[in-house]
């Protein structure tokens, strides 16, 4: 079994994830239904190049379809969404061609969770602002400009997802997300510094953020607020320029932080940083002891990853996933490859300072 196990799932990307194959797919979707029971009220088609909404379908019992994947939807009918009273899943992600949806959408009044991620998704039509029960709202990797109107729209939202699309947290969609009261999970990108501290500022707010993308963020200080950000989990850096990080630990939790410094960013287990300007070293990383995943790229000015303090034994114990990228000045990582007991992963490219007795040390040292 476990040999099927290892075969039939796939490695995908940076992030630890996996991709299922299309049969235990199938599978798991029959056995969640019930033992098949419910598998009336289901509909997957994955990948399957559709180019149009299948009519052998009784679309009015379903409570989830899933068209997502490679299929060529461009558009989808008036009527398509009228007669689904039950439907509680939509997942139409990486449909790339399809721009927008019917003002239909609106007639989906069970709706609890809609993906429109890698979608060519511009707009919030007037009908996707009627669904009152959505839940989940994924608009990653889409063309979207503003989430004007959703506040009140969409007062059930709890988790919304705006990574990679064309929404920036500030001073507007603040005040959109203040007014999402259940809001739970926020992810999104800034690019400018004065707005991101004042979001940590918002503790309600700050702490529904759990990824973060900084893009084109030009800025003499950036400041983190290890309290505010608290439930962060992945954290990108995108051609930035940044004279100074600070990490802020001393606020109403002084104390108990003193006693644990390091413990910061607790959640904090993936950052990727590319063409990042400005800063020499990046020992700020220490405050991300649960750290897993770390790939850094295109950053000239970069000499060692971090100058480890003193009263860190071990400053990245837990790393499993290491890419270094097109850092002409990098010389090292950190003090020794013991410091990096958890490796899996050791990825080097043209990194020409970095000597090569110390790259065969790291990969010596990495687990099999």
């Amino acid at each position: 079994m476990e040999c099927k196990t290892k075969s039939t799932f796939h490695k995908i990307g940076f992030t630890p994830a996996v991709k299922m194959h299309d049969v235990l797919r199938e599978m798991a979707l029959w056995i969640g239904s019930t033992s098949g029971k419910e598998e009336e009220k289901q509909c997957v088609k994955s990948g399957v190049k559709l180019n149009r909404i299948p009519d052998e379908i009784n679309w009015s019992v379903l409570r989830r379809i899933s068209l997502m994947r490679d299929n060529k939807l461009k558009v989808i009918p008036d009527e398509f969404f009228q007669f689904m009273p039950a439907l509680v899943v939509l997942d139409l992600s990486r449909n790339h061609n399809l721009r927008e949806l019917p003002e239909e959408i609106c007639s989906l009044t069970s709706l609890q969770y809609l993906n429109l991620s890698y979608t060519d998704i511009s707009l919030l039509s007037v009908g996707l602002k009627g669904l009152r029960k959505l839940i989940s709202l994924d608009l990653e990797f889409t063309e979207l400009k503003s989430i004007d109107g959703i506040g009140i729209s969409l007062p059930n939202l709890q988790v919304l997802k705006l990574y990679n699309s064309g929404v920036f947290i500030d001073a507007r969609s603040i005040e959109e997300l203040q007014l999402l009261e259940h809001l739970k999970i926020l992810i999104g990108k800034v690019k400018d510094a004065l707005m991101l501290e004042s979001i940590q500022r918002m503790e309600r707010l700050a702490n529904c953020i759990q990824s973060l993308w900084i893009f084109k963020m030009f800025a003499k200080a950036l400041t983190l607020n290890t309290v505010a950000l608290g439930g962060l989990r992945q954290l990108d850096i995108f051609v930035s320029n940044i004279a100074e990080k600070k990490i802020d630990w001393k606020n109403k939790e002084k104390e108990d932080l003193l006693c644990n410094s390091y413990s910061c960013f607790k959640h904090l287990s993936s950052i990727s940083i590319s063409g990042f300007v400005g800063p020499k070293e990046l020992t700020w990383l220490l405050f991300a002891p649960n750290l897993k995943h770390l790939a850094i790229e295109n950053s000239r000015s970069l000499k060692p990853i971090s100058n480890v303090h003193p009263d860190m034994t071990v400053p990245f114990a837990k790393l499993q996933s290491l890419t270094l990228e097109s850092l002409p000045e990098l010389k090292r990582i950190c003090s020794s490859p013991p410091a990096l007991p958890s490796l899996k992963k050791f990825d080097v490219q043209c990194c020409p300072k970095m000597p090569k007795a110390a790259i065969r040390e790291f990969q010596r040292h990495k687990q099999e």
